[in-house]
């Protein structure tokens, strides 16, 4: 019985990121579909607990809304942050 060889490692002999590339790519675009997603979710539900009624929902409610609140904030500085953070920096 002949033994199995796994095949060499490949290796980068050049970096990934080119200097060409622009912006973040579309995993910032997946991350901020996901943050609008859960702010839409956020309004929706303090909307539900609005109408819905009953002991506590006016508190559960207004929690919803900070919450949207705070992740309003954290989409709308998003952008530059993402840009800032995964956009290549030339090499010294």
């Amino acid at each position: 019985m002949r033994a199995v060889s796994s095949p060499p490692l490949l290796c980068y002999s050049e970096p990934v990121v080119t200097e060409n590339a622009a912006g973040p790519g579309p995993v910032a675009w997946a991350h901020r579909l996901t943050i609008a997603t859960a702010f839409l979710g956020a309004l929706a539900y303090a909307a539900w607990e609005f109408v819905e009624g009953g002991p506590g929902s006016t508190a559960r409610g207004a929690l919803a809304l900070v919450v949207a609140g705070g992740i309003g904030l954290y989409l709308r500085h998003l952008r530059a942050r993402l840009v800032a953070k995964l956009t290549p920096r030339a090499q010294p």
